[in-house]
C-alpha cells in the first residue's frame, strides 16, 4: 500500500486517514494493488476483487449470512489494500464484519446507479440467446443476480478515485 502525503487545501472535501488510531496525518489517497469490493444486501452480498490494473481477479454472488467467512477467505488469500462497501441496504452489518476483522482498511462508499451500470454490463458481457435476444434488454431480467457486477463497479469507482 501506498500512501500519498500532502498539507490539506482549501478544495479538499474529505481527507482520509490511514487506519483507525494508526496515525493522525492527512492522506488525499490510499493506493491500493487490490480491492475487495462487497454490494451488502439483506440476503445477497456481491463480492469482487478488482486489481489496480482493473483486472478483475474474482467476482461472485454469496449468502449475507457468510459474508465474514468470505472477506477473511479473499483478504488472507489476495490481501486487499482496503475493503471497499457500498452504502445500500444491509450495508451496517457488513461494515461492522468488515471492521471487526480488521483485515484492511475500510472505505464505505457511494452506491448511486451502480446497479443500472451493472444490469447493462451483465447483460453486454451475458447477451441473451435464442429467442429473448429479439427482445429489448430494457424489457428483461437477468437471469441471476448480478450483485457481483456491482461490487466490480464498485471497486472501479473507488480505484478510479
Amino acid at each position: 500500500m501506498l500512501l500519498i502525503l500532502r498539507e490539506p487545501q482549501d478544495g479538499d472535501q474529505k481527507l482520509r486517514m490511514a487506519t483507525k488510531n494508526s496515525c493522525s496525518f492527512p492522506l488525499v489517497k490510499i493506493l491500493v494493488d487490490v480491492v475487495l469490493a462487497i454490494d451488502p444486501g439483506r440476503m445477497k452480498c456481491g463480492v469482487a476483487v478488482v486489481r489496480q490494473s482493473l483486472d478483475i481477479v474474482y467476482q461472485n454472488v454469496v449468502d449475507s449470512a457468510i459474508i465474514g467467512q468470505v472477506i477473511n477467505e479473499l483478504a488472507g488469500v489476495h490481501k486487499p489494500g482496503a475493503i471497499v462497501i457500498g452504502n445500500g441496504t444491509g450495508s451496517g452489518a457488513v461494515v461492522s464484519v468488515a471492521r471487526e476483522l480488521a483485515l484492511a482498511p475500510v472505505e464505505v462508499i457511494d452506491e448511486k446507479f451502480t446497479t443500472l451500470l451493472a444490469r447493462k454490463r451483465f447483460f453486454k458481457e451475458n447477451p441473451p440467446k435464442g429467442l429473448r435476444r429479439l427482445i429489448p434488454t430494457s424489457l428483461q431480467n437477468p437471469p441471476r443476480a448480478f450483485d457481483d457486477y456491482v461490487a466490480v463497479i464498485l471497486a472501479e469507482n473507488y480505484l478510479a478515485g
